[in-house]
């Protein structure tokens, strides 16, 4: 019966029975209705714990409450809610969003599935009650649970309040409204309203993952608000109802145009999915196909509308008065897509890579090449071990690609999801690196405005430094003259070679006057790079020593009897008669191999007075003094006729000051009497120079190596470094874990600053290189804080918070420790969680923790015909068919982390929870799984193969345990706890007979028993051996 039934019924009653009526405390919250035919494929879905909640608990009686409160002001939507049942129905057949529970899921059966529970509750109070659940969803979708909370208590405040002063209670039509508004509703039954459609969202966005993200992603770039009304109570129910009533038309095939944000954001919290036409440079239309919308149902979006100096989608401004005990309100603003949105982690791994890339521009091109150095630094890696020869870069390139887990295998995946998706999905991927970028710059470390993107190698100096020579380096310096378009006339490129003397080169081909001349007698005039090095060139450190019988009397190599180089004939040594001719033509010639005219030039017309940054050059270039070679090898080296006439020539000093470039290396220098090109940025150049490098294989990965590990050592890069390890931490955690979403407002956090980093851990930059790139090893405790920070996007919890903590419980997912989920046998890793699609029914995120002291029945004497302690037969059996693990609470609970001082929610709860074991639907006793993994009574039995009879006869006699009673009523001799093959069992036999202070040798499948006894003597105490208990 709905409450206007009710008014009707009631209108016959004289006035004086309806005060009377009026004052009755009548409870109609615990009437149920039937629910509309389109939702019983939700309610088929739930467990029988969450249906009895929904039609008989606290959540039917807070439904029947609100949809009595609101209902008079609510517009008839039958339409929303025929599709609405029918969507919700849709969502929970789905295996990913809503799958089945089974076995494997243990003692949290009853917890598994989407919590449909509110939808339920709603569906079986009324039409007003699905209308409330409908903006349950819109709260949940765009606000954190105590802001959204809040907004609640608000609501239902400011309607009480408006019940009061409006309406008349000796009404008789009124009395169902005055009784609804004396209702009770606490803070906690909103909490867990709230929590329910919160959890519901989450499950299903995964099942309409395809349709919301393209939904989502037309959203992100609409910056319009939810409403312009800053009376929570008067914005909300605006909103609200303007929703219903949009979508109601769009249901019914009716257009409708976005006048302001809260159509599209029921639209994302309701899974309705019109078809769309975006109006903004460009017309673009938008084909949803949803069956649930009639035809003609299509949405108008504006973009001229929409505010360009925002991002992040649609936004909501509240001021907030019941968020704390005491104060003024709150402002809080918050937004679709922005801070209060969720990710699937390889979504956030985008995100990150964007933070990476902070300096590179937030263009999309920007990003997109941002990407494409990592796969092609990546696909360098891989080439270079495809060498069928054994070489240092060959080995060191084995050990980066062979550390799966690494941060830069991280951020490499991430790159791939950028460079090598379809035009939506990369488009998606670019808008989440973007999103990166600007909200990410603290996220590696707090200086990471003062640092150069993707680790500083977008700056001439770290490259240069890795490459494998100078020619690289003139390479990369005459591309970016020629894209800058520099004048050939005034600029200069000054190198290293060989780490000893500069020599110089021009930035942009010259163009001569020439001696040659065509058919017609005009001249050809030469165009072509210039270099000029010194006279007595002492470079070629890898070149032998030609004077032989001059220098061999005194040359310092051949008297130490080592080869004999240009080094040896420094100006402090000694002087042979053709040492500088040999050397200089030698490297002439190797110039000429590059294209290169070269000639030199007297080292006393260059003065550079110390000063890395000029240099003045006197009658440059000097081609009148170079020397003419000697030698016969009948090639020529310079052409005199070429030099005359060439812009450097002069009978004066040029000045030449520092453009671009790594002075120490290879530099750009432009003359003193030229104006510096507004554009050019001297320490930087642009990413597509690295990336060809990379292709053209000029990286020298042992020096890219070295350089890595000394920027860890700095200051600023050491936190940014151990960012990028959590990073890599974090992902080796979720990708156990499929289909998890994150808080994307974490990226605005700081990485390194993470309480669940292992306090003990080197600074990346004193580790050799497999340490420097592998993730850090995470214990349990440590695993759950990361898990709950990156859960909330801000929670930073001490691991010790959670040394007891056997699983956590947030939104739709339950994150279990994986020892409590596979055979005792088995030994997980420290950082091994196990999602479970589900969730405890509670507000925020439960931390379950075990009581201090678990109780254990003791024997039943009423049962002693079932103790036999019969002694083993040898046989693997499974007698525990009948066991089950249950999940119960104590009512105990304790906040966790400290919030701020006055707030009225406490997002973390500890909650203390039992875990018990029944017999045939019998209690046994309570068990405390995870402290039996750290227990001196525990050992695992890890037998090798051997050549023993398997039917060796057993010299400790034990007796077999084939029931609970057997187990409790202690045995004189070893036992075998028979549940072959019953992970459940053999977990729970464990756990009691550790919890009865036996010694418990688990063991694998397959047993020889010579060598089990055998190693049971060596682990284990005679004494104690006598009443071990092997769980076979």
């Amino acid at each position: 019966m709905s409450l206007g039934s009710l008014n009707t019924a009631l209108g016959s009653f004289h006035n004086e029975n309806v005060l009377t009526l009026a004052r009755i405390n009548f409870d109609f919250s615990l009437f149920k209705v039937e629910a509309p035919k389109e939702f019983d494929g939700l309610g088929a879905s739930l467990s029988t714990q969450r249906r009895k909640d929904a039609e008989d608990g606290t959540f039917h009686q807070t439904a029947r409450k609100l949809g009595a409160l609101f209902e008079q002001l609510l517009p008839p939507i039958p339409a929303l809610v025929k599709a609405y049942g029918q969507r919700v129905s849709e969502i929970s057949r789905s295996p990913t969003a809503n799958p089945p529970a089974s076995w494997a899921d243990g003692v949290f059966t009853n917890q598994v599935g989407a919590d449909g529970t509110a939808i339920w509750a709603a569906a079986t109070s009324g039409s007003s009650a699905i209308a409330v659940n409908l903006l349950a969803c819109m709260l949940a979708r765009i606000w954190p649970g105590p802001e959204a909370i809040s907004v609640w208590v608000e609501l239902v405040a400011g309607r009480k309040r408006e019940i009061e002063t409006s309406h008349d209670s000796s009404d008789a039509s009124n009395l169902s409204t005055v009784a609804a508004a004396r209702q009770e509703l606490t803070r906690d039954q909103l909490a867990r309203w709230d929590a329910s459609a919160r959890a519901w969202i989450r499950a299903a966005d995964e099942a309409k993952k395809k349709n919301q993200q393209q939904l989502m992603l037309i959203i992100y770039n609409v910056a319009i608000p939810v409403s312009n009304v800053t009376n929570v109570y008067q914005s909300v129910i605006r909103a609200w109802i303007s929703s219903m009533n949009a979508m109601e038309n769009l249901i019914k095939g009716m257009p409708q145009r976005v006048q302001d944000g809260a159509i599209l954001l029921c639209l994302s919290a309701w899974h309705l999915y019109p078809d769309m036409v975006v109006l903004g440079s460009t017309t673009t239309e938008v084909e949803q196909k949803d069956p649930l919308l009639a035809p003609g149902g299509c949405l108008t979006i504006g973009l001229e509308n929409s505010d360009s100096s925002l991002s992040g989608g649609v936004y909501w401004s509240l001021s907030l008065a019941h968020l704390r005990y005491y104060g003024e309100p709150i402002q809080r603003s918050r937004s679709i897509g922005g801070d209060s949105s969720r990710i699937p982690f390889e979504d956030f791994t985008l995100a990150a890579l964007g933070s990476v890339f902070i300096g590179l521009g937030a263009h999309e091109s920007r990003i997109l090449a941002g990407a494409k150095f990592f796969t092609t630094l990546w696909s360098y890696l891989i080439r270079k071990t495809e060498t069928e020869m054994f070489s240092i870069e060959k080995s060191l390139a084995q050990v980066i690609l062979a550390c799966s887990s690494s941060w830069m295998n991280v951020l490499v995946n991430a790159a791939n999801l950028l460079v090598e998706s379809n035009d939506f999905n990369r488009k998606r991927a670019s808008m989440l690196a973007r999103m990166g970028y600007r909200r990410g710059d603290s996220f590696l470390t707090h200086a990471q405005k003062r640092l150069p993107p993707v680790f500083g190698f977008t700056n001439f100096g770290p490259l240069f430094s890795t490459l494998k020579g100078e020619e690289e380096r003139i390479r990369i310096l005459r591309s970016i003259a020629s894209k800058h378009n520099l004048d050939a006339n005034a600029v200069i490129i000054r190198y290293k070679y060989s780490n000893a003397a500069f020599e110089y080169a021009t930035a942009i081909p010259i163009t001569r006057s020439s001696t040659k001349r065509n058919s017609e007698g005009i001249e050809i005039p030469f165009s072509g790079h210039q270099r000029w090095i010194p006279a007595g060139h002492v470079s070629l450190v890898k070149t032998n020593c030609q004077c032989f019988d001059e220098c061999e009397d005194e040359c310092p190599c051949i008297i130490a009897k080592a080869q004999c180089s240009p080094q040896c004939h420094g100006p402090n040594l000694i002087t042979c008669t053709n040492i500088e001719f040999d050397f200089t033509q030698m490297r002439i010639e190797s110039i000429h191999d590059t294209g290169d005219i070269c000639t030199t030039f007297d080292k006393i017309d260059l003065n550079a007075a110390d000063n890395e940054m000029q240099f003045s050059w006197y009658d440059a270039p000097i081609s009148t003094r170079a020397t003419r070679p000697t030698n016969t090898s009948g090639r020529t080296t310079y052409d005199p006729d070429i030099l005359d006439g060439s812009p450097w020539s002069s009978q004066q000093a040029t000045h030449f000051t520092f453009l671009l470039g790594d002075p120490q290396t290879a530099a750009i220098f432009i003359r003193l009497d030229q104006k510096i090109p507004r554009e050019i940025t001297p320490n930087e150049m642009d990413i597509e120079y690295l990336i060809e490098s990379f292709e053209s294989d000029a990286v020298e990965i042992g020096t890219l190596i070295e350089y890595l590990q000394l920027l860890g050592k700095t200051n600023h890069w050491k936190g940014y470094f151990r960012s990028l390890k959590a990073l890599a931490s974090a992902a080796d955690i979720y990708k156990l874990l499929p289909n998890t979403t994150v808080a994307f407002s974490l990226i605005s956090q700081t990485l390194h600053e993470s309480h669940w980093i292992p306090l003990k851990s080197q600074d990346p930059g004193e580790l050799h290189l497999e340490t420097l790139l592998k993730p850090f090893p995470l214990d349990r405790p440590s695993t759950l804080a990361c898990v709950v920070m990156f859960e909330t996007g801000s929670w930073n919890i001490a691991p010790e918070s959670f040394e007891n903590v056997m699983a956590i419980s947030s939104g739709d997912s339950i994150y279990v420790a994986a020892p409590l989920l596979c055979d005792p046998y088995e030994s997980p890793r420290g950082n091994e969680l196990k999602r479970i699609i589900g969730n405890v029914g509670r507000a925020g995120i439960a931390l379950l923790i075990p009581p201090r002291n678990v109780r254990t029945r003791g024997p039943l004497y009423n049962k002693w015909e079932l103790v036999n302690h019969d002694i083993f037969d040898g046989k693997a059996e499974n007698c525990f068919q009948n066991t089950s693990m249950h999940l119960s609470f104590t009512g105990y609970e304790i906040p966790v982390g400290v919030a701020p001082q006055g707030f009225q929610d406490r997002e973390i709860m500890a909650i203390e929870t039992l875990i018990s074991v029944h017999d045939r639907g019998k209690w046994v006793g309570d068990l405390d799984v995870l402290s039996i993994f750290t227990s001196d009574y525990f050992h695992r039995m890890h037998l090798h193969d051997c050549a023993h009879m398997q039917a060796t006869e057993l010299q400790l006699n034990p007796v077999s345990i084939d029931c609970w009673e057997e187990l409790i009523d202690k045995p004189d001799k070893p036992g075998i706890f028979r549940a072959h093959e019953n992970w459940l069992a053999r977990l729970a036999g464990a756990t009691m007979s550790i919890q009865l202070q036996h010694h418990t040798i688990i063991l694998p499948r397959s047993v020889c028993w010579f060598c089990c006894i055998l190693m049971a003597h060596e682990k284990i105490a005679p004494d104690d051996l006598a009443s071990a208990m092997f769980i076979y």
